[in-house]
């Protein structure tokens, strides 16, 4: 196990195999630059979905909020 500092405004992505297997690196990273949270979630699992999500799609996208 690793354990990493949190900073405010830090997001997480958690997802089963079925979004990272169909899609590339740099498309699930460009949806997370291109939209904020929810959206960027919704946007991923759209184009996972459009490529023909072979496996179940399953993600959560965390935001460390300010304290």
């Amino acid at each position: 196990m690793t354990a990493t500092p949190v900073a405010p405004g830090d997001r997480y992505l958690i997802c089963t195999d079925g979004l990272p297997d169909p899609l590339p690196k740099d498309v699930l990273d460009g949806l997370l630059r291109e939209y904020d949270d929810g959206r960027a979630a919704f946007e991923q699992w759209k184009a996972a979905i459009a490529v023909g999500g072979p496996d179940n799609i399953t993600l959560a996208l965390i935001r460390i909020a300010d304290q």
